[in-house]
């Protein structure tokens, strides 16, 4: 069976610049998501798609696979999904399992790739995905218009209690897993038969602003030095 590890990681980001190589305790953000690829022993084959050829040439580094994204899948408009059908439907024989990796989730471990993936390979659901706990309860949400004139999302939740609700968890943004062929009919890691590895919300978090890298910071000095 062969199962293709992704790790898609575009030079351009708007909210925190360079994010993905961004040094973090003496080495690249993107650094962490590679070792653990290769710690999870998980992959055939681990490829690191990107525009920018100092993330590349970090990736050359590992003796990893790596490619040059092309143009018109390193804008702002192209999904993550866009970039690995293109990559899957290049490949040669094409992989039986498809893996992404965020490289912005450094907190995420070798032990949490292998059970995500595991969810596909070895119990045979059609997707898989690391998820979290939310911090505050999501059915009380309010949507708010330009002047900040705020609606329940959900009127019919909103007065309900936590205990009335099953239980609800949110994507955090690092790990995936699918048969191709289920990936490939529908686009995305959110199709029928899913499985969900909980984690832990401090190794959930995903790099996207300031904020978010003293936080990682500070789970990083608890948990691992």
């Amino acid at each position: 069976m062969m199962n293709l590890c992704v790790i898609p990681a575009r030079g351009g980001s708007k909210r925190f610049k360079n994010k993905n190589r961004k040094i973090f305790f003496g080495k690249p953000i993107i650094s962490y998501t590679i070792e653990s690829a290769i710690k999870s022993k998980c992959f055939n084959k681990i490829l690191v798609s990107s525009d920018d050829y100092k993330i590349l040439k970090i990736a050359k580094n590992y003796n990893v696979s790596f490619e040059t994204r092309k143009n018109e899948l390193s804008t702002d408009t192209a999904s993550v999904s866009d970039v690995l059908i293109d990559i899957i439907k290049r490949m040669v024989p094409k992989p039986d399992i498809i893996t992404c990796l965020f490289p912005t989730a450094p907190l995420r471990n070798h032990n949490d790739i292998k059970k995500v993936v595991n969810n596909v390979s070895k119990l045979n659901y059609n997707f898989s995905l690391a998820v979290t706990k939310f911090s505050l309860p999501p059915h009380q949400a309010l949507k708010i218009d330009k002047k900040n004139v705020a609606k329940p999302m959900w009127p019919s939740l909103v007065n309900k209690k936590e205990s009335q609700l099953p239980d609800l968890v949110v994507d955090n943004g690092s790990t995936y897993s699918a048969k191709v062929s289920e990936f490939l009919k529908t686009g995305h890691f959110f199709g029928s038969s899913l499985k969900v590895h909980l984690m832990n919300i401090k190794y959930s978090i995903d790099l996207n602003t300031k904020e978010d890298f003293n936080l990682l910071q500070y789970y990083y000095k608890r948990s691992f030095k």
